[in-house]
């Protein structure tokens, strides 16, 4: 047993003494998974290539154990350790260790509450959110648990984003006019110096909310991104990043309708400063707002929305990506003999942890047209306005039918290397069914069906400046129960995008170089079929066999097929 295990294995002692010690001020929790793939590979992309393998087997197993210490009534500290093992390490070599999360979180005067340490941060759509990545919007629940474990483990939660720093916050209550109001504010480290050529780097954020009597909410947020001088010996560089907006929201009721406003509306101030040089980027402008008018009786609503977003507004917290297109698969990474990188697919973007981001970026990062072209940065992204709408209905019975059809229509507000501006038009449909609601049976057995259509025109000629973009996505899920515990999972996943774009090269200061002409005519299918056995509301086992096939029409030889085998265990207590 080395030095390492020995350590850990005393703390847990102590630990359990202390639990047994204090009642009730220790509280254990955590998490467990098992994970083996075994997955194989066939198609074009194999014809030129003698040295790669045909199959693969990875798979880890991990337990995350969680400390939940109340040392009095206004102290909480919290910490989990994760202990990993790759299956392709043997006798303890592909061990490894590591402190997972770790905050303490408090009560000041009984008033301000604070929290140092790890941070799940948000705040607004254009000040601080992070938005879902591509094709993880109304996921098949085939895949639903691999998006639950990436999600988890990159500490997404709820949009957030995770940060290591300090926040606080205290709220003030009134009798008269206003109901209370809420003040908070964080400040984390985004960057760590070298002492040399990169300055430290810290992330600011503060909103002051109120509250009226009628319900009437306004708040004013301020988010800022700095770099701290004289933190770096050799440096003259300094990046500023401000944003400021307003937001209103407020409901209104009369009999069985409900009508609701949601309003926001910004400014964001950018500056550079790199040996000696300053840039400084134009003031940008957004204004987003929805109105939603609800009926609780009928169950139907009805949400219209508006979106303005000038050329130069840049807010850091918001208008960073999820998806890091920079990132190699971990299966099967290369083809060639190992030279040049594998094209990713949806399997990857879906499955592979390797691809999400946990760090906010000030430049604009790259995204790929054919998945996303029309809001690739969330409602924060630059250079569009217009207008959407939506309808969504529920079975007024156990809400065993639910539907929902939205469209977009936006467009650029100035043009890129044209005149001409970009046109963009987006259709979504989404229904969800538990047929045996319908026709009275026992056995739960529920459909699911979503498609989404995007397209992107731009008028002119195709070799200078006319675009014409269209891409589909359809996913149909299947959900039997033949036992109590015991479910099928059936899923089929369309993708297919055709056409041409021009994409924008920026450089460090996200001004737009040049472009880059992209052509696309692509179909890729992924079909899963499988069994999940349910040990309780937190635990599961599933089985699946997984096919993936990319079909590249502009470059056959790229063209391959992934069949994976899945064994996965999760549980949480």
């Amino acid at each position: 047993m080395n030095r390492k295990t020995k350590n850990i294995l005393v703390v847990l002692l102590l630990l359990t003494n202390l639990v047994f010690a204090q009642e009730k001020k220790i509280d254990f929790y955590g998490a467990g998974r098992f994970n083996m793939i075994n997955s194989g590979i066939e198609g074009n992309i194999l014809r030129q290539d003698t040295t790669n393998p045909r199959k693969q087997q990875s798979g880890y197993a991990l337990f995350d154990l969680g400390f939940h210490i109340r040392p009095n009534e206004n102290t909480e500290i919290k910490a989990t350790t994760r202990v990993e093992n790759d299956l392709n390490g043997f006798w303890g070599a592909g061990i490894n260790y590591q402190l997972r999360e770790l905050y303490l979180r408090g009560l000041l005067f009984k008033k301000i509450a604070f929290q140092v340490g790890d941070l799940n941060t948000k705040m607004t759509p254009l000040t601080l959110y992070n938005f879902t990545e591509e094709a993880g919007e109304n996921q098949v629940k085939a895949l639903q648990l691999f998006q639950e474990i990436n999600h988890y483990d990159k500490f997404y939660g709820n949009n957030s984003w995770r940060q290591q720093g300090a926040q606080a916050n205290i709220a003030f209550d009134f009798k008269k006019y206003i109901n209370q109001v809420k003040v908070s504010g964080l400040i984390t480290k985004n960057k760590q110096t070298d002492y040399f050529s990169v300055p430290d780097r810290l992330f600011s954020g503060f909103t002051v909310a109120t509250k009226s009597l009628n319900h009437l909410q306004v708040a004013y947020h301020m988010a800022q991104t700095f770099d701290v001088q004289n933190t770096a010996m050799f440096s003259n560089s300094h990046f500023k990043n401000s944003v400021h907006t307003i937001t209103l929201k407020d409901e209104y009721q009369w009999a069985n309708w409900l009508l609701g406003v949601d309003i926001e509306m910004g400014k964001s101030l950018v500056n550079y400063n790199e040996y000696q040089t300053q840039v400084k980027t134009p003031e940008g402008n957004s204004m987003n707002g929805t109105i939603a008018l609800k009926n609780n009786t009928r169950k139907i609503s009805v949400e219209l929305g508006m979106n303005y977003t000038t050329t130069s507004f840049r807010s850091m917290g918001s208008q960073s990506r999820r998806i890091n297109w920079d990132q190699i698969a971990a299966q099967f990474p290369y083809y060639t003999n190992r030279e040049i990188p594998r094209p990713a697919g949806l399997i990857e973007i879906m499955t592979d942890p390797g691809f999400l981001n946990t760090q906010l970026n000030p430049q604009l990062s790259y995204f790929d047209p054919q998945y996303e072209n029309i809001r690739p940065y969330g409602i924060a992204t630059p250079n569009r306005q217009g207008l959407t709408a939506s309808v969504s209905w529920k079975h007024p019975f156990h809400d065993c039918v639910q539907l929902k059809v939205s469209y977009l229509n936006e467009q650029e507000i100035t043009g890129q290397g044209t005149t001409q501006l970009r046109q963009f038009n987006e259709l979504r449909a989404q229904a969800k069914i538990q047929l045996n609601e319908l026709y009275g049976g026992k056995k739960k057995f529920d459909l699911e069906l979503s498609y989404k259509k995007q397209e992107t025109h731009r008028a002119g000629n195709k070799t200078i400046d006319g675009i014409h973009l269209n891409s589909e996505f359809i996913k149909a899920g299947m959900n039997y129960v033949l036992f109590d515990e015991l479910s099928i999972e059936l899923a089929a996943i369309l993708f297919s995008a055709s056409g041409n774009e021009f994409i924008a090269n920026r450089n460090t200061v996200n001004d737009i170089d040049f472009f880059s002409a992209y052509k696309t005519q692509l179909k890729e299918r992924i079909y899963i079929g499988g069994l999940n056995y349910q040990f309780g509301a937190n635990t599961c086992l599933k089985i699946q066999y997984q096919q993936a096939s990319r079909d590249n029409g502009l470059d056959i030889e790229k063209n391959y097929t992934l069949h994976r085998f899945a064994v996965i265990y999760n549980l949480f207590f």
